[in-house]
């Protein structure tokens, strides 16, 4: 996870589900913003240099549901690290040899 999202960990106070982290750009981007520009760009017909076209609604609807998908994964990859104190404060004491729960015994 981090290799694959290390640029938009700086950015987890954003990721919340209405943005997304382009890697590309290195930047964070408002769902409803990229997807009148996806709807603009379908509508002009303008050249999509992924599929050596011009972009279609089919080609905006695909990228749209790609970039809701990564709005999710990336709230979900902020979550975890977020998690990561938590799980190492356990880990350490499942290390240490306590049983767990043994502290409320």
């Amino acid at each position: 996870m981090q290799r694959n999202f290390a640029g938009g960990l700086r950015h987890c106070s954003e990721l919340n589900g209405t943005n997304f982290y382009f890697e590309q750009r290195d930047r964070v981007l408002n769902l409803q913003d990229y997807r009148r520009s996806l709807d603009n760009l379908s509508a002009q017909g303008a050249y999509n240099p992924e599929t050596r076209r011009p972009w279609s609604k089919q080609d905006a609807d695909a990228r749209w549901a790609q970039v809701q998908k990564d709005a999710v994964t990336h709230q979900a990859n902020c979550a975890a690290v977020a998690s990561l104190p938590f799980l190492e404060k356990k880990l350490k004491e499942l290390e240490s040899g306590v049983p767990v729960g043994a502290a409320s015994k």
